[in-house]
């Protein structure tokens, strides 16, 4: 109980005992270490489920994300800077390399450059 918080005077009226015996039990040696051993697993199992709680937020959110990439990648009105950020992620998730840009910085070239090397490792590896 004192892990999980339970306020002392509380724990002690549910043992049946007074506040004044678990203060004493908790100074004692043996007491403090096993009280130090549950809070770390309290905390430990606080830790796991926080980090089950966000990649399951991550996992829900993925299929939202690629539909997000996806549309700026196909869709022409978009503006060229925000497609080749898109490639960019897809590229960086999919653990490839950007190609080195021209010196030109004609968008829509850097854009086409990337995709080409994006299909170019595609068909090294094929998936």
């Amino acid at each position: 109980m004192l892990g999980k918080g339970v306020p002392q005077i509380d724990v002690a009226k549910k043992l049946g005992i007074t506040a004044r015996t678990l203060q004493r039990w908790a100074k004692q040696p043996d007491f403090q270490a096993t009280m130090s051993q549950i809070r770390s697993q309290a905390f430990d199992q606080v830790v796991e489920a926080t980090v089950k709680d966000i990649k399951d937020e991550v996992s829900r959110l993925v299929p939202k994300a690629l539909s997000v990439i996806e549309e700026a990648l196909e869709n022409q009105a978009i503006a060229p800077q925000h497609r080749i950020r898109a490639a960019d992620i897809v590229g960086r998730w999919a653990g490839l390399q950007q190609p080195q840009a021209a010196p030109e910085t004609n968008a829509e070239s850097i854009l086409k450059q990337y995709l080409a090397a994006l299909g170019s490792d595609r068909s090294q590896h094929p998936g």
